[in-house]
C-alpha cells in the first residue's frame, strides 16, 4: 500500500484514497514489480467499501479483483477474492471459474465457504443451500476466518438472509482483534447493525450505534483526534451534530492536506451541502466558494455539472441571506460553466430573474421571464424551438411569475 492510500485511510478519506491508489496503479504500469502490490491495494478498496446495495459499485470492484488476477503472478487468494467479488454482483457462474482456478493453483486449499457461497447464489431459493452456506460460514468464525465471515455475512445482508448469529459472531471477532476505532472493527459493528435492522429489532441497532460510539469516544477523547473519522458513518437525526462532523472532516482534511488541495473537495461539498440542507446559509457559503475555487479548472462533463451544480446552490445562498449583488455575479459565473456544457443557453434568465423576485423588482423578473421565453423560442432544436417541451415549460414560468407579480402589486 502506498504512502499516499496509507494516509488517505488514516483519515478515513475513501474517494481520496481510491483516486491516490488508481494513481498508483497508472504510476506501477511503467514499473512492473510494483504493478501487483497496486492492483490489489486497489482492489481491497473498491471491495471494503463498496456500497452492497449499489451495482456499480459492486462491478468496479469484481472489475479490479479481476485485473489482480489477469496478472502472471496472481495467487490463489487473489483468484478467491475475485470469485467472492464476483458473488456480490451474483455471477455465480464467474465465481465458480475464479474458484476454480485459485484450486489449481493451491490444490490444497478446499475454499468451502466462498463454494458454499456460490451454489446457493446459483440457486437462492433452495434452502438446503441456504442452510449449507450459513453453516458453511460458522465453522469459519470458529476457525477465527473473519475475513470469509465478513464476505459471508455481506453476501447475505445484501439479499437480507442474514442470520443474527452470523453477524454477532464477526462483531465480537472484530471486537477481539481490534480497538473500537479500527476501520475494520467499524465495519463489522455497520455490519451488526444492519443484521439487527433487518429484523426489525431498530431499537437493538440504536443501542449497538450508541455503544460502539461510547466505546471509541472513551478511547479516544480528544474531538479533533483523526482517528474518531470512524463516527462519520454514524447516522443521526441531529442535523446541528451532522454539521459539526462535516465541519471537523474539513478541518481534518485541510490541516494535512492544504486549503488547495483537490482532497477537500468531498469534503467541502458535503459541509456546504449539509449546511444549506439546514437552513445555516452563512455557513455554507464559505465552503462553496472554496469548492468552486478547486472546481475552477473544470473540464470533463461530470466536473463542469459538479460545478454548475454547485454554484447554483452557492447563488441560491446567497439570496437566501438576501446578498443580491454577490448572488447576480455567481449567476456570472454560472453562465461561464454553462457555455461550455451542450444544452445550455446562455444568458441564464430564470437565475438572474430568481434574484430580482427576492428584490422584489417585479418589472426586472417580468422582463428576464420575457427573455427567456424568446430565448428558448429561438435556440436549437430539438431541445429549443417554438414547439420544444422546454419552451413551453418556460411560457408557463413566465405566466406563473406574472401571476405572481399580479398579486403582490394588488
Amino acid at each position: 500500500m502506498t504512502d499516499a492510500v496509507s494516509e488517505a485511510l488514516s483519515l478515513g478519506e475513501i474517494e481520496w484514497a481510491r483516486r491516490c491508489a488508481v494513481d498508483a496503479v497508472k504510476v506501477a504500469r511503467k514499473q512492473p514489480a510494483t504493478l501487483l502490490g497496486a492492483l490489489r491495494t486497489l482492489a481491497e478498496l473498491e471491495s471494503s467499501h463498496a456500497d452492497d446495495t449499489h451495482g456499480p459499485d459492486l462491478v468496479r470492484a469484481a472489475k479490479a479483483w479481476r485485473a489482480v488476477a489477469e496478472h502472471a503472478d496472481a495467487s490463489a487468494r487473489d483468484y478467491e477474492r475475485l470469485a467472492w467479488a464476483e458473488l456480490m454482483t451474483a455471477s455465480a457462474n464467474k465465481a465458480s471459474t475464479a474458484l476454480d482456478q485459485a484450486a489449481a493453483l493451491e490444490p490444497g486449499l478446499e475454499f468451502g465457504l466462498a463454494r458454499a457461497a456460490s451454489a446457493w447464489v446459483k440457486r437462492r431459493t433452495d434452502e438446503k443451500r441456504l442452510k449449507g452456506l450459513q453453516s458453511a460460514a460458522l465453522l469459519e468464525a470458529e476457525r477465527g476466518n473473519l475475513e470469509g465471515l465478513e464476505h459471508a455475512v455481506r453476501l447475505l445482508l445484501q439479499a437480507d438472509r442474514c442470520p443474527l448469529n452470523l453477524a454477532e459472531a464477526l462483531s465480537a471477532g472484530r471486537a477481539s482483534q481490534s480497538a473500537a476505532f479500527a476501520p475494520a472493527r467499524a465495519r463489522a459493528v455497520a455490519l451488526h447493525v444492519a443484521a439487527l435492522r433487518s429484523t426489525g429489532d431498530a431499537d437493538g441497532a440504536a443501542e449497538l450505534w450508541a455503544a460502539w460510539e461510547r466505546e471509541v469516544v472513551s478511547l479516544v477523547p480528544d474531538p479533533e483526534d483523526v482517528r474518531r473519522h470512524v463516527l462519520d458513518q454514524l447516522d443521526t437525526k441531529d442535523p446541528k451534530a451532522e454539521l459539526e462532523r462535516a465541519a471537523r472532516r474539513v478541518a481534518r482534511v485541510q490541516g494535512r492536506y492544504g486549503a488547495s488541495s483537490p482532497a477537500l473537495e468531498q469534503p467541502l461539498a458535503l459541509l456546504a451541502w449539509l449546511a444549506k440542507g439546514a437552513g445555516a446559509f452563512a455557513q455554507a457559503v464559505v465552503p462553496f466558494e472554496q469548492l468552486d475555487r478547486l472546481r475552477e479548472k473544470a473540464k470533463s462533463p461530470e466536473q463542469l455539472l459538479q460545478r454548475h451544480t454547485s454554484l447554483g446552490d452557492l447563488r441560491d445562498c446567497l439570496i437566501a441571506l438576501g446578498h443580491y449583488e454577490q448572488a447576480l455575479a455567481v449567476v456570472e459565473r454560472e453562465e461561464a460553466v454553462a457555455v461550455r456544457r451542450p444544452g445550455h443557453l446562455v444568458p441564464n434568465h430564470h437565475a438572474r430573474a430568481k434574484v430580482f423576485e427576492a428584490q422584489g423588482d417585479w418589472d426586472r423578473v417580468l422582463s428576464e421571464h420575457a427573455a427567456a421565453v424568446s430565448q428558448y423560442e429561438a435556440g436549437p432544436a430539438p431541445i429549443y424551438g417554438p414547439d420544444a417541451p422546454n419552451t413551453e415549460l418556460a411560457r408557463g414560468w413566465a405566466r406563473q411569475a406574472q401571476e405572481r407579480a399580479a398579486r403582490f402589486k394588488r
